[in-house]
């Protein structure tokens, strides 16, 4: 026992101080935000009311400057409401890119829609080029997904659809707040779908909303039933999440410490669960307790915004200077909101690069499994190229111009131990 304590404390120490300076609290759930959930739990008015649903929706559409907005409990829900409000039908093609999240598929393999993957440009979304050689005979709507917040080349792609007279779904769950020529992103298509979900531009427990202009697609929106929220069941997420995100450097701490596993070298560095598992099995709307923290969230929304792009650019000018051939040129050149910063290493399995990074304390994680490996038969040569390249770093509202310099010394560390050499 003393050798073990002389041996193993002070560096079990040492690791839980350094991993308690790295500010990783997601999301930005502020005192008001705290008194406010806590007064409306004590006086049972969550329970009751519905006013910060009706807050949020009002407010949403101010923002964004639509007309209509439907509330669920997760993006994926609005996005199949959206889906079927549209009119597809099963066997109707619906592109999408072979990179993004698997939650964007899912409500398309619900209804029994023919996914149709289409490749990726240079700023890792879909490409507009690759679009036009994916549209079959029965290619009826085109989802859009502006990825780690950077804007997807939406003007390009509406001229597609157009041409094709096809739907478009702006798919802006990773960009609330980002722009493209003065104008949202999510305001573009046909409908367009945010999430308010963990590790969102703005998070609640969980949620999701539809938007649209269009007064008979909302219409057939309405005639479809959403079932009310349990304000139980948010409440209960509510605390887990205080735990799980907000103070997510202790948690995160801890967790890391204590499973010192190597992470498994899987083809992917993300999850390539594809199931109905955890899927709703009915349309469900957002809590009311869940559009009170979106609500405040979104009234600072500004606030948020300006602080990660800060770091974002802040970020993007040191590695520039150090280690220019790792970045994404169009995330900067373009109104990132910064959800994620990416980098794109020149190391075939970047799994231990990963844990490197988590062993200094920073929460890195790799790119999206492409969904045509599994789900489709066709070829995307710039996805299968790039996709094992990426991993994504934190840019959270509480951290600062000390985290970045952070990030960038451990991936100077990288580059000059030459991790490739034994990461191959």
């Amino acid at each position: 026992m003393k050798v073990f304590f002389v041996i193993y404390y002070p560096k079990l120490l040492s690791k839980i101080k350094m991993f308690l300076k790295i500010p990783m609290g997601v999301p930005a759930w502020d005192k008001k935000i705290f008194s406010c959930v806590f007064r409306e739990i004590i006086t049972g008015a969550i329970f009751e009311s519905s006013y910060y649903q009706d807050a949020l929706r009002e407010e949403l559409c101010r923002l964004l400057n639509v007309k209509y907005c439907l509330l669920t409990d997760l993006g994926r829900i609005a996005l199949e409401i959206g889906l079927k409000a549209l009119g597809l039908k099963p066997k109707d093609g619906i592109i999408l890119p072979s990179y993004v999240c698997a939650s964007v598929l899912l409500p398309i393999l619900k209804l029994k829609c023919e996914p149709q993957f289409a490749d990726i440009g240079e700023d890792l979304n879909i490409s507009p080029e690759s679009i036009e050689k994916t549209i079959k005979s029965n290619t009826k709507a085109i989802i859009v997904p502006h990825l780690y917040g950077c804007p997807a080349p939406i003007k390009e792609i509406l001229e597609i659809a157009r041409q094709k007279g096809l739907y478009v779904i702006d798919d802006a769950a990773q960009s609330l707040g980002a722009k493209v020529n003065g104008q949202y992103t999510g305001t573009f298509g046909d409908i367009g779908i945010l999430s308010f979900g963990p590790f969102k531009v703005i998070s609640a427990t969980r949620g999701g909303s539809l938007i649209t202009d269009n007064y008979e697609i909302f219409e057939r929106v309405q005639r479809i039933y959403v079932k009310k929220a349990s304000e139980k069941a948010a409440l209960d997420r509510f605390w887990k999440s205080l735990v799980k995100f907000r103070y997510r450097k202790y948690f995160y701490s801890l967790v890391h410490i204590y499973k010192s596993k190597e992470i498994k070298k899987y083809t992917s560095y993300t999850s390539t669960k594809v199931g109905f598992d955890d899927y709703p099995k009915q349309y469900i709307g957002m809590s009311n307790l869940d559009a009170l923290l979106t609500y405040f969230q979104i009234k600072k929304l500004n606030q948020i915004l300006n602080k990660k792009i800060f770091l974002g650019k802040k970020l993007f000018k040191q590695i520039s200077i150090q280690m220019p051939d790792i970045l994404i040129q169009p995330h900067i050149t373009r109104n990132n909101v910064f959800l994620k910063f990416v980098i794109k290493l020149p190391y075939h399995n970047c799994s231990k690069i990963i844990k490197f990074f988590r062993n200094c304390g920073i929460e890195a994680q790799g790119g999206y499994t492409p969904l045509h490996f599994k789900f489709g038969s066709c070829k995307l040569p710039f996805t299968e190229f790039i996709w094992h390249n990426i991993v994504t770093l934190p840019i959270n509202t509480n951290m600062g111009i000390k985290d970045m310099e952070l990030i960038v010394h451990t991936l100077t560390k990288i580059i000059n131990r030459q991790l490739n050499n034994s990461y191959k």
